[in-house]
């Protein structure tokens, strides 16, 4: 089932819930097609697009999604959640592009986010009077380009990510330039032993391992 609401940055107490564009509509998903296009990253992002949409109900919401969000000139938010389904958890959802084929994760226009339940419901709290921490990895390896990457400033992207946070957080850094490889052996050692973080900023280049 799908279900397309709006999300603004700011919503006012209001006594009955927000305007749905879609609500509960039956979605199939054709794995055995998709399984075919593993390896062809464009065919599968097309077929998974035209699963989800084939639905006029869930075209026609979010449509009305898209305009409502240009409307107010917003960035449209989708949140996707879910629930106990191992095959759809096996989709590549990342590949996932909309009606005019502009990619969900590298659009600036869509803010999309995997949502992940959780059985532990404790409130997150943040100690009083202890300033929020955040670990800064840049991968930025010397032989970037042996392997086909673009190299990686990691001085200049250093300095972006201090621009962003500002005097309000406690910077802590990890790269090859600043003393210790941003490797995943390492982030993950600096998460676990180090002090307790609230963010993980990470600049690096990616790549789609399939199997």
């Amino acid at each position: 089932m799908a279900t397309i609401w709006p999300i603004s940055a700011f919503v006012p107490p209001i006594a009955s819930p927000p305007p749905r564009f879609a609500a509960h509509v039956p979605l199939a998903f054709d794995q055995a097609v998709l399984r075919q296009l593993h390896n062809d990253v464009t065919a599968y992002a097309l077929a998974l697009r035209d699963m989800l949409f084939a639905a006029e109900p869930l075209r026609n919401g979010w449509l009305r999604a898209v305009n409502n969000s240009e409307g107010r000139n917003l960035p449209l938010r989708v949140r996707l959640l879910l629930d106990g389904d191992d095959e759809l958890h096996a989709i590549r959802w990342e590949t996932l592009s909309d009606l005019q084929g502009v990619s969900f994760a590298r659009s600036q226009r869509i803010f999309f986010s995997r949502f992940l339940a959780s059985a532990d419901v404790a409130a997150a709290t943040v100690p009083l009077g202890e300033r929020r921490r955040v670990l800064v990895a840049v991968a930025a390896p010397h032989d970037l380009v042996d392997y086909g990457f673009a190299p990686i400033d990691a001085a200049a992207e250093m300095a972006l990510a201090r621009a962003a946070f500002g005097a309000d957080l406690e910077v802590d850094v990890l790269g090859f330039s600043f003393g210790q490889a941003a490797s995943f052996k390492n982030v993950l050692a600096r998460l676990r032993e180090g002090p307790r973080y609230d963010l993980l900023y990470l600049v690096c280049h990616g790549t789609r391992g399939w199997g």
